[in-house]
């Protein structure tokens, strides 16, 4: 018994409870205690546990599909259990045999065994009164290291009055002295160099007299070092944010989704379920279009529906927002950030005009004018216009229960933006401009009845779940529509 397997026993053990293992390969393997949280049958501890333990997988296929190549697939069966691999892509070109396929996959799979031990132990040690476990998946090795790496950081920090200043040292003579320049570093690199750096100060790698003075730069200073910290919490602000607002922020995708319990083919042709489902999202963040698709037949209640856009949202969207956003958002900007990325996908997100404007400090109404970066496509265009008039503090999500399903399709592009001839008028500097001379108009166009592909559309509130709604309406002050608008139309005319 390694020393992996050693310390997930004693889990089960300061719980008082026994260890649950399985075989994998002729190898025992203890169950980490987190998976037996949830009190299931062993069998299914084992399945939850298997995924996990081979979830490198996941990122194979997507790999291979990113690249439109056929992977080869290799069939291992241990005892009776029938696994199908797909060769690392890595490896693809290095004519292995099946069995040495089996190996490398399988000794990826045990190093982050060994590697989720060694951080969930940290993590223990480091807030023994907290009594966190953890399973073995990507995501949560993942969160382990960035969490780990925190708690390094955080403590270097308030150890001596001269922490920063040590950081600011190593940066000067470390990095410096490599083929790297200052200029060049990325602020993940300079992240990256200051944990490393927090470890070795921790471990005694460093020794500095009680006389040290700060290294001066014209680049790097105490501050700065600072700002690493105050991204922490600016990342916790928006993280708590983005939880409270998920169900505003399921309410305005449903108006610009709709709902269907039945798979059917949108637009362009792919089977479609739920609020804008394309293919489902298991609860560790899993899935994608090639490895599970939507299919016709398939069936999905609100509840279900609901959970796949959690899952999404929190597993894609918020993820994203917390590494890139590096400013605290108010509800507001949360909604409309995340309903806008929905609508033109994280990747596109992170490389956007709107995402570089909101680091550099504009907001409101200046802000979401940004969104029309993405005015090729007619239907963004109006969807982003309700989002703008979110993050303008014109809407609120409230609102949307009395709007009807898809109700921002209903509106003209001159309703939403200037326009020059067919295109969004641009000016001098690229930007187009939402307008809100027809907003009350627009309004009434979004209530009005409507039919798309599945049907008849049906208002909001009708088509969520009666929790979501009952939360919308309990966190919104302006309950009623009608009031609303009549108070915001007040407000313009005054």
């Amino acid at each position: 018994m390694n020393k992996a397997q050693q310390f997930f026993q004693k889990e089960y053990l300061s719980h008082k409870q026994r260890p649950v293992s399985v075989q994998i390969n002729g190898k025992d393997f203890v169950i980490p205690y987190a998976y037996t949280k949830t009190n299931q049958p062993k069998s299914v501890i084992t399945k939850s546990f298997l995924n996990d333990f081979f979830d490198a997988q996941h990122k194979e296929s997507s790999i291979y599909a990113k690249h439109n190549i056929e992977p080869r697939k290799v069939v291992w069966v241990d005892d009776d259990t029938k696994y199908v691999f797909l060769e690392p892509f890595a490896l693809r070109n290095k004519n292995l045999s099946n069995s040495e396929i089996i190996s490398a996959v399988f000794k990826k799979a045990e190093k982050r065994y060994n590697n989720a031990a060694v951080l969930t132990e940290r993590l223990q040690k480091a807030y023994p009164d907290e009594k966190k476990s953890y399973t073995i998946s990507s995501a949560d090795v993942k969160s382990m290291k960035s969490e780990y790496h925190r708690y390094l950081w955080n403590k270097t920090k308030s150890k001596t009055k001269y922490g920063a200043s040590l950081v600011a040292d190593f940066l000067r003579r470390s990095i410096v002295s490599t083929s790297h320049k200052i200029a060049d570093l990325t602020p993940d690199k300079l992240k990256r160099a200051a944990k490393k750096y927090a470890l070795a100060a921790l471990i005694g790698s460093a020794t500095i007299g009680g006389g040290y003075k700060l290294a001066q730069s014209d680049i790097f200073n105490s501050d700065k070092i600072e700002n690493i910290g105050d991204q922490n919490a600016i990342q916790k602000h928006n993280a708590e944010v983005f939880d409270e607002s998920l169900d505003d922020i399921k309410t305005v995708l449903c108006f610009m989704e709709n709902f269907s319990s039945k798979a059917f083919k949108d637009g362009k042709g792919v089977p479609t379920i739920g609020y804008g489902c394309t293919y489902l999202i298991d609860e560790n963040g899993r899935g994608n279009r090639e490895i599970s698709p939507i299919r016709m037949g398939m069936n999905m209640t609100m509840d279900e529906a609901v959970e796949q856009k959690d899952r999404y949202l929190i597993h894609r969207v918020k993820k994203q927002i917390l590494e890139d956003v590096k400013v605290p958002l108010e509800k507001k900007d949360i909604i409309a950030s995340a309903t806008f990325m929905y609508v033109i996908g994280p990747n596109a997100f992170k490389k956007s005009e709107y995402l570089k404007a909101m680091n550099n400090g504009v907001e409101g109404e200046e802000l979401a004018h940004y969104m029309l970066g993405f005015a090729k496509d007619k239907g963004v265009v109006k969807r982003n216009w309700f989002a703008a008039q979110i993050m303008s503090g014109k809407l609120e999500t409230a609102d949307f229960l009395d709007f009807r399903a898809e109700g921002c399709y209903s509106l003209e592009m001159e309703d939403c933006c200037e326009m020059d001839g067919n295109r969004v008028k641009r000016d001098e500097n690229g930007m187009g401009c939402f307008i809100d001379d027809h907003f009350e108009e627009n309004i009434a166009k979004a209530k009005k009845k409507r039919s798309s592909v599945i049907g008849e559309c049906k208002i909001v509130r009708e088509i969520l779940p009666q929790k979501v709604v009952s939360s919308v309406l309990d966190n919104n002050q302006k309950k009623d529509f009608n009031l609303a608008l009549w108070q915001k139309g007040q407000s313009r005319n005054s």
